[in-house]
């Protein structure tokens, strides 16, 4: 399964919340302002387009369990295929065991 998640995940996530509090990102920065609009605007244009690619890319979803049984698999790891971009695979096969906050968005605190 691909949605999995860990107590470090929990803690890592709790204290990154605690960092980003809402309220706290007032400014009297004109330009600060403006930016913060300016990326509400984005994200309401991301949310629009981003339903329609969602909708599109549940098609792959069954692959999932199928890629992270290849990732984690020892004898595939020898494979000059996986050994050729190590890095890239290790941090994709993370992701894949713990998505928590990359993958998945978390909710905010109440």
């Amino acid at each position: 399964m691909c949605h999995r998640g860990s107590a470090a995940a929990t803690s890592r996530r709790s204290q990154y919340a605690t960092m980003l509090k809402r309220g706290e990102l007032a400014t009297a920065d004109p330009l600060g302002l403006c930016g913060l609009l300016i990326d509400a605007y984005r994200v309401q244009q991301l949310m629009q387009q981003g339903a329609q690619l969602l909708q599109w890319l549940m098609q792959y979803l069954p692959l999932c369990d199928e890629i992270e049984a290849i990732w984690r698999d020892p004898e595939q790891q020898r494979a000059a295929t996986w050994t050729e971009h190590q890095d890239i695979n290790e941090v994709m096969l993370a992701t894949s065991l713990a998505p928590d906050g990359l993958l998945v968005l978390l909710p905010p605190d109440n």
